[in-house]
């Protein structure tokens, strides 16, 4: 693993309009390849900037004077050749595998490096240089004055200790002519040297560009904290939700290692942190990362990722892991290589899980495997950034952010979907309910006359009964039947009759003026009403009102009855419940004070007093 800062950034992907705007975004400046070579590259350990401006940094890649195994002394060189039997090597590189007359360089040692820097006739005041941080300690020189330094370099590991720091250093400009000299050493990394490139340019430019890095690496470590703490949060109450969790953990492993790679901006945070701590976090985050995304992959498609596969690279990652844990950073961090080939081998099985899933049409998936695609190109951009194959940066944390925002956007739609599957079953169950309703009504309502029927007037006497019986109250009742009813209707027909039974049953009740009071259909040419908190006072009165309503539609009839027009005989009876009788008392009290009715001559409203109770029941 490296610190330091890039001297440029790229990354090429077509997933939409979208991601080209995220591209812009997230890894400017995008240097284009051709303008890339275009740009002067040290060689044989000279520079030469003379026609170049240096109002923006300027990257010092290319070949540097190599002198393994010595400090040559700062200043005491001529700035006119090379150093004596040095070697010319490209930067960024390590020495790690250099061959050395005719013997391959292990990774610890130590090193001078010099560039020769020309500059045109206009010299700037002072120039700055942004020194990343390399593997594992340096001194750096320029025209033989100290300027920078991380770590203490030194000839033998009890004589140095090591420190990634970046730095900006500005120094004054005496001459044509710049030498940088560094002095590098390592005795606790798997590999030393100057494995990530410096650049020069003015104060303000080089400034501007280690803010303006610092920047986008402390909004993506805040933008991932946040997005972990919220996944956390969805998790927490609902445990079953497990790839929240293994969300919530990738995003936290990816805040940390944008904190600990490139500009370094834990050393903002805790400048004296050891650097045997600060290795173990930048290859932790990297090493954890691998079992947290696999866990998350499966628990999104479980039926396309086995879980034998799953299970063989998590164990790869935790057995790592211990070694990053419990073994010196030089042995571990020779292992790394081996990971990142199973890393990218994993890398491959999850895009084969994704195509599958995709072909299966699974939910989500075409969008999680574009997002999957483009973060896979980021971490393969870190892979060869540490394998010095390419001179780019660290990109996988920033490249997480457009990972999770094109999965936002596949969360977005499924939430979008499973709300209009809420608002559609939430309209079918109105409808449903609706429709209930109406049901239920219609089972209650006669449907010849409108009005209430004999269920939906048992139902109200047994509640209304208890009620009174509750508050000790009266509850009345009227029987009413129409007179010689069937002789009308064998005589005019039964259409003409139920065109009768409606305009009777509208009359009853429109005269009946209490919402309580209910009115229904008893069965054939009869009716009844209910009427709570009703005296047999109050119900004389009522059935009066309805039988001189029905007496006033004057609907003639042509047979020989007594009163040439249809007319109601009633019967009211009147009692207050209690848990000594029942409701069937109160129908038969009525019914009897009917028949009363019908036997004094009809077209009449009769009642039966309390005291009549056993009578009124053998009436019945």
């Amino acid at each position: 693993m490296r610190g330091g800062v890039p001297c440029k950034r790229g990354m090429r992907a077509r997933f939409g309009l979208f991601l080209l705007v995220a591209v812009a975004l997230w890894f400017p400046p995008f240097v284009p390849a051709a303008a890339e070579n275009e740009l002067p590259r040290a060689e044989r350990g000279v520079l030469d900037l003379r026609a170049q401006d240096l109002d923006r940094p300027h990257s010092l890649a290319g070949e540097w004077e190599f002198a393994y195994g010595r400090f040559e002394s700062p200043g005491a060189t001529d700035r006119s050749r090379p150093l004596d039997d040095a070697a010319f090597v490209p930067l960024p590189s390590t020495w790690k595998d250099l061959v050395s007359e005719g013997e391959k360089l292990p990774g610890s040692g130590f090193a001078t490096y010099r560039l020769r820097i020309l500059l045109g006739a206009k010299l700037p005041e002072r120039l700055a240089l942004l020194v990343p941080g390399w593997e594992t300690a340096y001194a750096l020189y320029v025209d033989g004055k100290p300027v920078a330094e991380a770590g203490k370099p030194g000839m033998e590991r009890d004589s140095s200790f090591p420190s990634w720091r970046p730095v900006v250093v500005d120094f004054p400009v005496t001459g044509g002519t710049v030498e940088l000299m560094a002095h590098i050493s390592n005795f606790h990394h798997a590999r030393g040297g100057p494995s990530m490139t410096p650049l020069l340019g003015t104060p303000r430019a080089v400034r501007e560009f280690r803010e303006r890095g610092l920047g986008v690496k402390f909004f993506t470590f805040g933008s991932l904290l946040m997005i972990a703490l919220y996944h956390l949060a969805i998790f927490l109450p609902r445990r079953t939700e497990k790839s929240a969790l293994y969300f919530a953990s990738f995003c936290l492993l990816m805040a940390v290692r944008a904190l600990v790679v490139d500009e370094q901006g834990i050393l903002l945070l805790f400048p004296e942190i050891p650097w045997n701590l600060h290795v173990r976090l930048a290859y932790l985050s990297f090493t954890l990362g691998v079992p947290a995304f696999a866990l998350f992959l499966r628990s999104l498609f479980r039926d396309e990722m086995n879980a034998v596969v799953t299970l063989a690279f998590n164990g790869v990652a935790f057995a790592y892991l211990a070694l990053v844990l419990f073994v010196p950073p030089l042995f571990f961090t020779a292992f790394l290589t081996p990971f990142e080939i199973v890393i990218a081998l994993g890398g491959l099985y999850g895009l084969g899980v994704l195509i599958l899933a995709a072909r299966r049409k699974r939910e989500g998936a075409r969008l999680f495997l574009a997002a999957f695609l483009f973060y896979l190109l980021c971490i393969g951009n870190d892979i060869c950034y540490h394998q010095l194959l390419i001179d780019t940066a660290y990109i996988a944390p920033s490249g997480f952010l457009v990972f999770i925002f094109l999965q936002s956007v596949a969360l977005a739609r499924r939430y979008s979907d499973a709300f209009r599957k809420i608002e559609s079953l939430d309209q079918q169950k109105t409808t449903r309910e609706m429709a209930a309703a109406t049901l239920r009504t219609l089972t209650r309502i006669d449907p010849l006359t409108g009005i209430a029927n004999r269920r939906r007037f048992d139902e109200r006497l047994g509640s209304e009964w208890r009620r009174a019986a509750r508050e000790e109250v009266p509850l009345s009742l009227v029987m009413m039947d129409l007179d010689f009813f069937k002789e009308f209707n064998d005589h005019c027909g039964h259409t003409t009759g139920d065109d009768v039974l409606r305009r009777c049953a509208a009359a009853l009740h429109a005269a009946a003026k209490r919402p309580a009071d209910l009115i229904a259909r008893f069965g054939g040419e009869e009716f009844v009403a209910l009427l709570p908190n009703t005296g047999i006072d109050g119900a004389l009165a009522l059935a009066e009102t309805m039988r001189a309503a029905v007496e006033e539609l004057d609907i003639a009839r042509d047979d020989e009855t007594p009163f040439g027009k249809i007319t109601v005989s009633m019967g009211c009876a009147s009692t207050t419940p209690d848990a000594r009788n029942e409701p069937l008392e109160l129908v038969k009290m009525a019914d009897a004070a009917l028949y009363s009715a019908k036997k004094r001559g009809r077209n009449r409203v009769e009642c039966a007093p309390p005291e009549d109770r056993e009578q009124a029941a053998r009436f019945a």
